[in-house]
């Protein structure tokens, strides 16, 4: 079984979790229901033989930097280095540039 189907047949189905790949995100709306959610995913983590490496685990924030842009409150934005790239690149200017672009 490839890692992430492994995944998908550990975490997929929770509510206020969301995952990619190996990078996890547990949102909640209370404290007492994000512990109850990071119990839930550690113990399906671990039924599952995996782990989660504590220096790559961010918890009790309220903002997250999550697949190139800025989780929380409910809301999403791209990360601004990420939008400087884009705004800095120079502007293609012919069609395979703009293809490649």
């Amino acid at each position: 079984m490839s890692f992430n189907r492994l995944m998908r047949k550990v975490l997929d189905g929770m509510s206020g979790v969301k995952h990619f790949i190996d990078d996890i995100l547990v949102y909640s709306r209370t404290r007492e229901e994000h512990v109850v959610l990071l119990r839930t995913v550690m113990e399906r983590l671990r039924q599952a033989g995996l782990t989660a490496k504590p220096s790559k685990c961010q918890l009790g924030v309220r903002t997250v930097e999550y697949l190139g842009h800025i989780v929380g409150g409910g809301e999403l934005w791209p990360m601004q280095d990420k939008v400087k790239k884009i705004i800095d690149a120079p502007r293609p200017l012919t069609k395979k540039a703009l293809r490649s672009f």
